[in-house]
Parts: C-alpha cells; sequence; structure tokens
C-alpha cells in the first residue's frame, strides 16, 4: 500500500458527531467531532475533540488496550479542544479499524466513558495533469505563453524549467523567453488526500529574431489590477502600432505615453519605426480623458490635427463651449472659413474639460466687447467654479505653474480679442502658431514656455487660470 506523505492536510468526511459524558454533573466528558472517519491518507489522519474543563487531563487514544497516541491537557479551568495524529501502523488499510479516546489523570483513569472512533481507509485517486501543448516554439524578442495546464484534481501545480537562461516559467505556468536554446519545463501536479501526485513536462525552444518589444499599459485609475499587452516589430520595419487593447467605461483613450504619466508621444495605431534597439522594449503607457493636464494636451493636439474635426457656430456668452483667440470672430464673422475652424475653439479650456473627463468645459472668452471681462471683475470670475486665477504673468515663472494652466492674453488693438496658451509641463506650450490659421497650427510648442509668460508679463492685465473643478489634480 502506497504511503505517500501528503502536503496538505488530510480532508475528513463527517458523518456524525458524538458527545460522551459519563454523568450530567461530571464535566470530564470529551465531545470527539467525528465518530466515523472516512480517509484517504495514512500518514495524516487526525481525531479531534474537546473536553468541558481542561485541568491537565491527558487524552489518550487506544488500539486495543495499548495506548497509541496521546496529548495532554493545560490546566486552565476552561474548556479546550485537542487534534492526535493517529500513527499509521496502528491503521488497516484492509479493514476499518476501531480506535477509543478516553481522558485520565495520573494513574487513574477519569470517570468518563471512552468515545468510539471508526476509521476506514480508502485509497487516493490516481490523477493525470496535461498542457495545452507538449512542444513550444518562441522568439526572443517575443510574446509570453502560457502553459493552460489542467488536472483531474484541480490541485496545485509547480513549474520547474531545466533551463532558466533559456525560457524562465512563473508560477502561473506562463513562459517567458530569455535566451535562445532549449529547455525542458516539468509541470508538478501535487498530491492530496484524495488523489496521488502526477507530472508532465513539455519542450520549449526559443530563437532570437531581428526584433524589439513593445509593451502597453492599460494605466486606468481605479483599476485593481494593471493590464498589460505585446507587440513584436521587426527592427528597420515602419508598423502600426496595434489598436488600443484595452477599454474604459468612463473615459475616452487619447494615446500612448513613453514614460508613466507622461504626455501622449503616439496615437492610437500611429505608423512607427525602431522604437528600441534588437532585443529590447519600449513601454507605452495609455492616456485617458479624467487624466489631467496631458490629457487636455493630448486631447487638444488630436483635434488640432484632424481634418474632419468642426466646432460649429459660436456660442453665446454663458454658453456650454469657449474659442481659442477670437481671431475673425468680429460683430459678423461668427464662423472661420473652411480650413480655419481650428483655431475657434479655445482648445486649452475644452481640453482642460477633458483632462478631467467632462464633455460640457464652463464657457469663457477672453475679450473686452462686454463678453466677460473677468480680469475687471473678479466677481463675474467668480461664476466659473472649475477655474481659479493663480496670479499675474508679470508676477509668475515656470515653477509656479502647473500643466494644464491657461496663460491668458488681452488685447483691444484689432479683431484679435487675445491669446490664450496651455501650459504642458517641461517648457512646453500648447497654442496656436498665429498667422495663417492653417488647420495644422495648433501643436505642441517645445521650450515656448518660458517666453511665452515673459512677453504676456509686459501687460500687468494678462494673468494664468487653473482648473480646480471635479477630479482637478492635487
Amino acid at each position: 500500500m502506497l504511503r505517500k506523505i501528503s502536503l496538505l492536510l488530510i480532508t475528513f468526511i463527517l458523518i456524525t458527531a458524538a458527545t460522551i459524558v459519563a454523568g450530567a454533573d461530571d464535566e470530564s466528558g470529551i465531545t470527539v467531532y467525528t465518530n466515523d472517519i472516512v480517509t484517504t491518507d495514512l500518514d495524516t489522519t487526525f481525531i479531534e475533540g474537546e473536553v468541558p474543563v481542561a485541568d491537565g487531563q491527558e487524552i489518550v487514544i487506544q488500539h486495543g488496550v495499548h495506548i497509541i497516541a496521546s496529548k495532554a491537557m493545560p490546566k486552565t479551568g476552561a474548556p479546550a479542544s485537542f487534534r492526535i495524529k493517529v500513527p499509521a501502523e496502528y491503521l488497516d488499510a484492509d479493514a476499518p479499524v476501531s480506535l477509543r479516546v478516553r481522558a485520565t489523570a495520573g494513574r487513574k483513569v477519569s470517570e468518563s466513558l471512552p468515545a468510539k472512533v471508526e476509521i476506514t481507509y480508502k485509497p487516493r485517486e490516481t490523477q493525470t495533469v496535461k498542457t495545452g501543448s507538449s512542444e513550444y516554439n518562441l522568439t526572443l524578442p517575443g510574446i509570453k505563453e502560457s502553459l493552460d495546464t489542467e488536472t483531474t484534481s484541480g490541485s496545485d501545480v509547480m513549474y520547474i524549467s531545466s533551463n532558466p537562461d533559456v525560457v524562465s516559467v512563473d508560477e502561473e505556468g506562463t513562459l517567458i523567453p530569455v535566451g535562445q536554446g532549449e529547455a525542458e519545463i516539468s509541470v508538478k501536479a501535487l498530491g492530496n488526500s484524495r488523489y496521488d501526485g502526477a507530472e508532465t513536462s513539455v519542450d520549449v525552444k526559443v530563437d532570437e529574431i531581428d526584433a524589439y518589444s513593445v509593451t502597453f499599459h492599460s494605466s486606468i485609475k481605479g483599476e485593481e489590477e494593471e493590464q498589460t499587452d505585446e507587440q513584436i516589430i521587426n527592427v528597420g520595419e515602419s508598423t502600426s502600432l496595434e489598436s488600443v487593447p484595452f477599454e474604459c467605461s468612463e473615459h475616452q483613450f487619447l494615446g500612448w505615453a513613453t514614460e508613466e504619466g507622461g504626455l501622449v508621444e503616439y496615437n492610437n495605431e500611429a505608423t512607427v519605426t525602431d522604437l528600441a534597439a534588437k532585443g529590447e522594449n519600449q513601454d507605452l503607457y495609455a492616456v485617458w480623458t479624467g487624466d489631467g493636464a496631458r490629457a487636455a494636451v493630448a486631447w487638444a493636439i488630436q483635434i488640432a490635427n484632424d481634418d474632419s474635426f468642426n466646432y460649429g457656430d459660436k456660442p453665446e456668452a454663458n454658453a456650454i463651449g469657449c474659442y481659442f483667440c477670437g481671431t475673425n470672430c468680429g460683430p459678423v464673422k461668427y464662423n472661420k472659413p473652411s480650413g480655419y475652424e481650428k483655431t475657434y475653439v479655445c482648445l486649452t479650456f475644452v481640453g482642460a474639460a477633458y483632462a478631467h473627463g467632462a464633455e460640457d468645459p464652463e464657457i469663457y472668452y477672453a475679450d473686452r466687447r462686454g463678453k466677460m471681462p473677468l480680469y475687471l471683475n473678479d466677481d463675474n470670475f467668480s461664476k466659473f467654479s472649475c477655474w481659479e486665477k493663480i496670479g499675474r504673468c508679470c508676477d509668475l515663472t515656470l515653477d509656479d505653474l502647473k500643466p494644464g494652466d491657461v496663460l491668458i492674453q488681452w488685447s483691444d488693438y484689432n479683431d484679435n480679442d487675445g491669446h490664450a496658451c496651455m501650459y504642458a509641463g517641461n517648457g512646453d506650450i500648447v497654442e496656436s502658431s498665429g498667422g495663417g490659421w492653417s488647420s495644422n497650427s495648433i501643436g505642441l510648442k517645445k521650450g515656448e514656455a518660458a517666453g511665452r509668460l515673459s512677453s504676456y508679463g509686459g501687460d500687468s492685465i494678462n494673468y494664468v487660470m487653473r482648473y480646480v473643478g471635479p477630479n482637478a489634480e492635487d
């Protein structure tokens, strides 16, 4: 009879429970939780129970007249439980075994009647373990593969690689290519009280290829677990990034950043070439509406380069919406001509709304002609609950700005109602270039924030606004 030491505790099949007490006033009785035990493991069979008062008595298990196991109880004067292992040599695998459990005090046996326990042995069952395939061909760099292991017992599985320098395997059975070569993965299903252990193996070959990997990160706020996806791209090949593989019910995907918390550098399905060297990896992090100023920057640049976008009619004062610089927004021209729509709405403000997951930003006009001269009247400005003034441009430096802040320039000199740009961090701004007003005129201007802040600071009426509405970043 095979007696393999189990790594798991014996599972008892409880048929009934009995309490043996000598008399109504006798507190030395014994409760045995199980009178009938069916066990598949001779080496880890236990009898459990309790006494109503622990006074230093000894709980003994007898096989016939022989004491085969015992446990001393403490002197607490309170109820106490016990758990005693039954030695395997006293269990007969071919027939049920009867044991007695009783309490003794010194040489005198307590007056409590013994509890009789019937133990029946049942041989362990044979289990099988299988994987999705017996052979795996991987590349380096390459996509990880799952062994998809199944066992008939549902028991835990261990994985061991014969050559971790070629392929490693995690506790979930995921194959991770490490170097060129071959390896064998041992897959061991652990035994338990019902099943014997089982084992199989798979062969893995890894070939090194002239490529690099891209790892996409979901970066969804509030998600308990980060999601990732991978793409393998050949070195020197111009190819499209795969379409965003993640979904977020609350926010819109805006693009990929090359560092966590960074600005968008690649749009969805952007064409790329050599993002990384051979064998290396490039991480890309998803940016969503609701991701703060970097979302505003992403949205502004995205629609500025979308020739199909049309903002429609100029909004009325206090309506939902806002416009960019106001050029050609005189008393007659309420609509931009074809090709100029992208200078119509103030991307900095609309973008800021997207930054915080909103689709309807509060209106704000950079205009002195009666449409909301907020710089003159802070009572009017207070109506904008999502925005606050953080100071005049002439009093601020880049160290005072946060990504998403909006710089306001006022103008009274011509048909231009002023200008606005958004600070994007790292000394950069998002604005329209001015002059010509092509559909691609709005974009990220590298290193121009300090100069813009300085030039705006030449007039003390120009200032900086900051979004403080719902979901605003700290």
